[in-house]
């Protein structure tokens, strides 16, 4: 799970525009160096649906955790179709409604995401620019469960 920002989105007007690798909300364009991890070599835009309650969040991805085999890059994982770059969703049910115990989203916040579609997929150059790359900017293909999931989107 991923940790609640609600002291700071509480006091922000402004729309959450998409959240970092480690769900902490952003409130402008995204852009490669925004990302949290400064070491990573790419990073991807991703929209992703909760599995509980199909709320959409753009989320970043800069790095693959090295796990069951998976492709060790972004860009790897995006080119098998492996939408699992994101793991659980942004925390996304405000601190009265846990307390309260209504509305919100309880499950979902420890459930993994579904991954829809890339965005913005960047790379670093050799001479460390940011380059962007839209033949990794995919949506990605579900089988039937995940397809209805996603359709029944929040």
């Amino acid at each position: 799970m991923k940790g609640s920002y609600d002291d700071i989105v509480s006091r922000i007007a402004d729309p959450i525009l998409w959240y970092d690798e480690h769900g902490v909300p952003r409130y402008v364009p995204f852009a490669p160096h925004l990302k949290s991890d400064i070491y990573a070599q790419e990073a991807a835009l991703v929209e992703v649906v909760c599995q509980a309650c199909r709320r959409s969040f753009f989320v970043c991805c800069s790095r693959v955790e090295d796990r069951d085999r998976r492709p060790s890059t972004v860009a790897a994982q995006i080119r098998a179709n492996d939408d699992g770059l994101y793991h659980d969703p942004p925390c996304h049910t405000t601190e009265i409604e846990r307390r309260t115990g209504m509305g919100g989203c309880m499950a979902g916040e420890s459930m993994t995401t579904l991954g829809v579609r890339v965005a913005e997929y960047w790379h670093r150059t050799a001479s460390m620019r940011w380059e962007r790359d839209p033949a990794l900017e995919i949506t990605f293909t579900h089988d039937d469960y995940s397809r209805r999931l996603i359709a029944e989107k929040w």
